[in-house]
C-alpha cells in the first residue's frame, strides 16, 4: 500500500539520528521508507502518525508507546516529556509545565547518550564521509564526556510568549514549537538559581506597561567565575520602564556575582531596515569567564552580550586542549584560525607557534579577540575582519596549519578548494554536525588530505548535539 499522509503505523526504532530523531523503517509498494520519530529510544515498539513525506523519507508523531526500550530511564527534570499513563498513552502532549525543550535525551542514561553520540559520528563518516569501516576503526578515539553532565551551560535564553488567556510566559520552547514556551520552574542545565529567578520574572515583566514585544531573556554566568550578564530583548515601543527593570534585577541578583545589564531594541518596522540598538542599563560591557587547560595554562575571556563563547566551559577546556594535542606545535609555525570568533582557539595555540591569524566576519568577536590578546598577553596573534572565503583566499600563503572551526552548515566549497591548493600539510577541523563534517571530509580527502584522528566531545548533555575534532594530514 502507498504510505501517506495521516496513516497509522505501528514500527520499531533501530537507532537514532543526529537531530534527536529516532529512526524506524517501514516497507511498502513504493520501496523502504525511512521514518523519523521524536522523543523514542532504540529498540521501542511505538504507534505513530505520519505527518510529513518527501521521497522515501517521512516523519511521524508518538500516538502510544507499546514497548518501551530497555535503554529508557526515568528523567531527573520533572519539566522533561510529556506525561504517559500506565497504558502507554500520552496524556497531554504539550502540557507547558513537562514538555521543556530545553533537552531533547534524558530519557537516556548519560552513559548511553554518549555511546549513541559516538556511533552517530562514525555511521555519518563512514555512510556520507566515505571512510571504511576498517579505517575509522584505527582513527577514531573514544568520546570525551562528562564526569557531571548537569548544571554545564554558561548561556542560556529563555523567550517571553503571550497565551491564549493573553497572559505574559517566560521559559524555554516547548518540544516542537516555535512560539510556546514552557513554563519552567528549575532548569538542570544552568545554575540552579535560575528556576527561581525565572519565577520571579514572570511575577515581573506583565505588570509593567510596554507596547511593543517582549522578545527574549539572556542569561550568561561564567562557570569559573561566577561573574553573570543578563540581557533583556524587546521589538519596537517605547521604552520607559528602565529603572523598575534595574531596580528588579539588582533585587533579584542580590548576592549573585551581578556585572552587566544591557536592553536591546529591535527596532523592526514594516518599510524599514531592521536596526538593533544595544544599552548598557547597568554595569560593565562585559563579564569575564576562565577557561583551564590540561597542561595547566589557563586564559581569561572578556565576553560582550552578544559575543560567542563554548557553552560548556568545563569541556571547552578538554576541547582546547584536544586541539593543543594534535597540533603537535614545533614553535615555528604559521597558523590560520577561520571563524575564529573571539580568539579562544587561535590564543591557546600561540604560545607554541610563532604567528597566528585570526580570520572572522563578525566585527564585534574581533574587537573582542584583540582585548583578549591583550588581557591573555598574547603578542603574536592578530585578526582579520573579513568573510573567511575571500580573505583566506588573499592571505593563505604557507600556513603549517590551518584550524576551522565553521558554524553548522559547515565549510563551503570555495574556502574547502582553497585549502586544497594551499601549501598548508595539516587542518585541524572543529565541528559541531558530523552531518556537514562528513560531507567537507569526503571533499578535502578526495582533494588530497587523509584523515588521520576523529575525536567527538560531548559540549552539550541531555541533548543530541556532538561536538567533533578531527586531523587531517595532505598526502605527500
Amino acid at each position: 500500500m502507498k504510505l501517506k499522509k495521516g496513516d497509522k503505523l505501528q514500527v520499531t526504532i533501530q537507532n537514532l539520528a543526529f537531530g534527536g530523531a529516532g529512526v524506524a523503517h517501514h516497507q511498502t509498494d513504493q520501496g523502504n521508507f525511512v521514518i523519523f520519530v521524536d522523543g523514542v529510544a532504540p529498540g521501542e515498539k511505538v504507534e505513530i502518525v505520519i505527518n510529513h513525506i518527501k521521497k522515501r523519507l517521512a516523519k511521524g508523531y508518538v500516538t502510544k508507546y507499546i514497548e518501551y526500550s530497555k535503554l529508557r530511564i526515568k528523567p531527573k527534570c520533572p519539566h522533561f516529556g510529556s506525561d504517559i499513563n500506565d497504558q502507554g498513552e500520552i496524556i497531554d502532549a504539550f502540557d507547558k509545565s513537562r514538555n521543556c525543550g530545553g533537552c531533547s535525551w534524558q530519557f537516556l542514561s548519560y552513559s548511553d547518550q554518549i555511546k549513541i553520540k559516538e556511533k552517530i559520528v562514525k555511521e555519518s563518516l563512514n555512510r556520507i564521509g566515505g571512510i571504511s569501516e576498517n579505517d575509522l576503526e584505527l582513527i577514531m578515539r573514544p568520546i570525551v564526556g562528562m564526569e557531571t553532565p548537569w548544571f554545564y551551560r554558561n548561556k542560556m535564553e529563555f523567550s517571553f510568549e503571550y497565551d491564549k488567556s493573553g497572559i505574559l510566559n517566560l521559559g524555554l520552547h516547548l518540544k516542537g514549537r516555535h512560539h510556546d514556551v514552557s513554563k519552567i520552574e528549575q532548569c538542570f542545565l544552568f545554575n540552579d538559581w535560575i528556576g527561581d529567578f525565572l519565577v520571579k520574572c514572570r511575577d515581573f515583566f506583565p505588570n509593567i506597561k510596554f507596547d511593543g514585544t517582549w522578545k527574549t531573556l539572556t542569561v550568561r554566568e561564567g562557570q569559573n567565575t561566577g561573574e553573570i550578564l543578563i540581557n533583556l530583548a524587546v521589538e519596537n515601543g517605547n521604552i520607559d520602564f528602565e529603572e523598575e527593570l534595574i531596580d528588579f534585577i539588582l533585587k533579584s541578583m542580590k548576592g549573585k556575582n551581578l556585572k552587566s545589564l544591557y536592553l536591546t531594541q529591535i527596532h523592526n518596522k514594516k518599510g524599514t531596515r531592521k536596526k538593533i540598538e544595544e544599552k548598557i542599563l547597568w554595569g560593565k560591557a562585559e563579564f569575564q569567564e576562565k577557561l583551564f587547560l590540561e597542561d595547566g595554562r589557563s586564559f581569561i575571556f572578556n565576553v560582550t552580550s552578544q559575543a560567542f563563547l563554548q557553552p560548556n566551559t568545563k569541556q571547552s577546556g578538554k576541547l582546547y586542549s584536544l586541539i593543543n594535542q594534535i597540533a603537535d606545535l614545533k614553535g615555528d609555525e604559521k597558523i590560520f584560525d577561520l571563524y575564529c570568533g573571539t580568539g579562544t582557539i587561535g590564543l591557546t595555540l600561540a604560545e607554541s607557534a610563532a604567528k597566528v591569524i585570526g580570520i572572522e566576519l563578525n566585527e564585534s568577536a574581533i574587537e573582542s579577540a584583540k582585548k583578549n590578546a591583550i588581557l591573555n598577553s598574547v603578542d603574536n596573534i592578530s585578526f582579520i575582519c573579513g568573510n573567511v572565503t575571500e580573505v583566506l583566499n588573499e592571505n593563505v600563503g604557507e600556513a603549517d596549519l590551518v584550524v576551522v572551526d565553521p558554524p553548522r552548515a559547515g565549510l563551503n566549497e570555495k574556502v574547502i578548494k582553497t585549502i586544497i591548493e594551499s601549501n598548508s600539510p595539516k587542518l585541524i577541523y572543529v565541528s559541531c554536525n558530523p552531518t556537514t563534517l562528513a560531507r567537507d571530509i569526503k571533499l578535502l580527502t578526495e582533494g588530497g588530505f587523509k584523515l588521520e584522528i576523529v575525536r567527538p566531545i560531548d559540549q552539550f548533555c541531555q541533548t543530541y548535539h556532538i561536538e567533533t575534532v578531527s586531523l587531517l594530514k595532505k598526502i605527500d
